[in-house]
């Protein structure tokens, strides 16, 4: 009830009591009038107190999903960062797998970790850098190598990388070999680095000749004792396989049949390199391989 009602109330007449009447329902409408003004703004502050409260409870709610939320991105970094640290070993894993399988999908009896060997004795001079001038001519004279180059076990290695080559003095020479078993050879795979990462291929074999050594025995008493010279058209103790030609610009690994085929298996086999492309002062052997039936 505002004051004009109460004043109002409080002046009532009795000398007129029409006139109380009239006001008094006057003074009672304006009074539920005002009752439900304030009802009226009561449940507005009502609802807006429950629309804050309602509000706040949102709020919150978004608060927590958007601290959750970060956690998990911050999570999902850590993750995402050890993945990318990870891809550099699982690329090389994965690709030394694959390579272990051997790309070409054929059994390699002169890989060296299968069990094949290089019968070094029997096997050419590897080349050595030597510098120029007086230094270069007293180390070469007291047979010092200032850089000795890889031995002849690269060419029997499963990696092909620049420079993890045999590197074979001059342009022609043999490499012997013990396979990892007895087998009758039927096929050859020879390897050069690719020429989109080559510096020059001028230095890769071109004419090769295979021989298979029957008699390992009386053919070292032959070339060691003898003294002869490992570069020879006539091998006593050994048969004539094959000869090819490698040409890595067509391709950086070639697979080759063997003319000749053996009745009977051996296990000692005998590359002999008789051209490259053009070095020289060496032949790079970066790998082979020997194939066929035991």
């Amino acid at each position: 009830m505002n004051k004009l009602n109460i004043d109002r109330l409080l002046s009532l007449d009795e000398t007129d009591p029409q006139q109380n009447i009239i006001d008094y329902i006057d003074l009672h409408n304006r009074q539920k009038e005002d009752h439900e003004q304030l009802e009226e703004i009561k449940n507005k502050w009502d609802s807006l107190q429950s629309g804050v409260s309602k509000n706040e409870k949102d709020l919150s709610h978004i608060s927590d999903v958007l601290k959750s939320l970060s956690l998990n991105q911050e999570q999902l970094s850590k993750e995402y960062d050890k993945l990318v640290e990870s891809i550099p070993e699982q690329v090389t894993e994965i690709s030394q797998k694959i390579y272990r399988q051997d790309i070409i999908g054929i059994p390699d009896y002169a890989l060296e970790s299968g069990g094949a060997r290089v019968i070094s004795k029997l096997t050419s001079e590897t080349y050595k850098i030597q510098p120029e001038g007086f230094i270069g001519t007293l180390s070469n004279f007291l047979g010092i190598a200032i850089k000795p180059g890889r031995p002849p076990t690269e060419a029997i290695h499963p990696s092909v990388h620049a420079g993890s080559c045999w590197a074979m003095k001059g342009t022609q020479g043999v490499l012997t070999l013990k396979l990892a078993k007895s087998i009758i050879p039927k096929q050859i795979t020879v390897e050069h680095l690719a020429k989109e990462i080559s510096f020059s291929i001028s230095s890769a074999p071109r004419i090769i000749e295979v021989y298979a050594i029957e008699d390992i025995k009386s053919y070292s008493e032959e070339y060691i004792t003898g003294g002869h010279s490992l570069v020879s058209q006539e091998k006593p103790y050994s048969q004539f396989l094959g000869k090819i030609e490698f040409d890595p610009i067509k391709k950086s690994l070639q697979t080759f049949d063997l003319q000749n085929i053996l009745d009977k298996p051996i296990q000692y086999l005998q590359f002999q390199f008789m051209k490259n492309w053009g070095h020289s002062d060496y032949t790079c052997i970066y790998r082979v391989r020997v194939h066929g039936s035991p």
